[in-house]
């Protein structure tokens, strides 16, 4: 390591070039001084053994000059940083993206430290296929693998961002063909554009859309039941009329005569489409089934929260479709209906919904699967205001599952329950 007089010049110049970009336009008016502050940044976490993860490149940014006090400071946590990560338990590369999924990690945080380069590939792919768990992470590794070298990445990026493809371009693309490049189409029509005015954003409507009406053949129901509920609950929102509502409660109901064969779905000629609303005559359903196959599939809204300065909790799903219907709107106005919009931007508390046994359910003979203690119930904003049928027994099984603190708990409920 650098004697601390030398980093501490080192540092301080790395300040006053960031803050000199700062003041000046930013990093897209100034490439080149840009690039010079990345390369310099980098050559710092080294010579202290640390991968450029973001946790690790945010300890040398700064607002100000510092002084020699800060400097010392941002010395002594670059050295602690550097003995947390040699003491941190070693994982592997696919241990590394398991984790990654179950915390919805940042790429900047993740693929860093793989040794994965940022681009709009390499982001593709973490997003849309590792985190959506629409491949498994041995697969995902290969493809970030397999496209992480300069070339194949200016290849991507050209032929992704170029408007219209002339023969320079498609041999380009001929070429990333050959070398096995994964996902190559889904990547193109999230990216490339013909036109500017037809530019196509791979929105998450879409994508949900695409899960829900079987676009999308996933590794195991689990996968699909928690896309499903991760798009709903934490990207999309329930809008009626001029009201609008985030899902903060909802089952899934599957029968598959292949292999998945739920006794509690009520198997209606409506749930054998995908896509429409249903309503079950208790509350309103989700379609996600399958004509051809045989496939019933609803997804039962059982809890919203008004999106607005006041929020309201609405649970049950009786409730739930009271309150639909109490903002429609008069009878002489066919404008306001109900729909599912994609939210601007996620939910702030955005996480895996807490799943647990579906409710209101009695035991059946032919139930020899035990389908009714699955946990196809998901729940969001599991706090002291959401009032939910069985919460404490949920927090119970969250205790049990050590997901939770006994503070936590107490949080939750307003008591102690242990």
């Amino acid at each position: 390591m650098l004697p601390p007089q030398i980093l501490k010049k080192e540092l301080f110049e790395l300040a006053k070039l960031q803050l000199y970009i700062n003041s000046h336009g930013g990093a897209e008016k100034n490439k080149n001084l840009s690039d010079e502050h990345l390369a310099r940044g980098l050559k710092m976490l080294q010579n202290f053994g640390l991968p450029d993860t973001r946790k690790h490149v945010d300890i040398l940014f700064l607002d100000k000059l510092p002084t020699d006090a800060d400097l010392e400071a941002i010395i002594k946590r670059l050295i602690q940083a550097a003995k947390d990560h040699l003491s941190a338990p070693v994982k592997t590369e696919i241990q590394i993206l398991e984790e990654a999924v179950n915390l919805k990690a940042d790429h900047q945080q993740i693929l860093p430290e793989l040794g994965i380069t940022l681009h709009i590939y390499t982001q593709f792919v973490y997003e849309h296929l590792l985190l959506t768990k629409r491949d498994t992470p041995a697969n995902v590794l290969e493809a970030l693998r397999l496209a992480n070298t300069p070339r194949t990445l200016n290849l991507l990026g050209i032929v992704a961002l170029t408007k219209a493809l002339g023969e320079k371009e498609k041999k380009m693309m001929e070429e990333l063909y050959g070398m096995g490049i994964k996902y190559l189409d889904q990547y193109l029509t999230a990216y490339r554009v013909e036109d500017e005015k037809d530019k196509h954003h791979f929105s998450q409507l879409d994508e949900f859309w695409n899960d829900l009406t079987g676009g999308y053949e996933f590794k195991t129901l689990e996968d699909k039941f928690d896309t499903l509920a991760g798009y709903l609950m934490n990207h999309l929102y329930l809008a009626v009329g001029a009201q609008s509502y985030r899902i903060i409660e909802l089952e899934i109901y599957y029968h598959n005569p292949k292999d998945h064969l739920d006794p509690y779905v009520h198997k209606a000629p409506e749930q054998l489409t995908a896509g429409r609303w249903y309503y079950n005559g208790m509350g309103v359903d989700i379609t996600f089934g399958d004509k051809e196959k045989g496939i019933y599939g609803g997804i039962l809204i059982r809890g919203i929260r008004t999106i607005d300065d006041n929020p309201q909790y609405i649970g049950g799903t009786i409730n739930v479709l009271r309150e639909i219907f109490n903002n429609l709107g008069d009878i002489t106005n066919g404008d306001f209906g109900f729909c599912i919009k994609e939210a601007i931007d996620d939910f702030e508390d955005a996480f895996s919904p807490v799943k647990s046994a579906r409710i209101g359910l009695t035991k059946k003979k032919e139930d020899a699967d035990n389908y009714i203690d699955k946990k196809y119930r998901y729940i969001a904003e599991v706090n002291l205001q959401h009032k939910f049928k069985g919460k404490e027994r949920v927090v119970k099984q969250l205790l049990a599952e050590g997901a939770i603190t006994p503070e936590d708990a107490y949080k939750i409920m307003g008591y102690n329950i242990t």
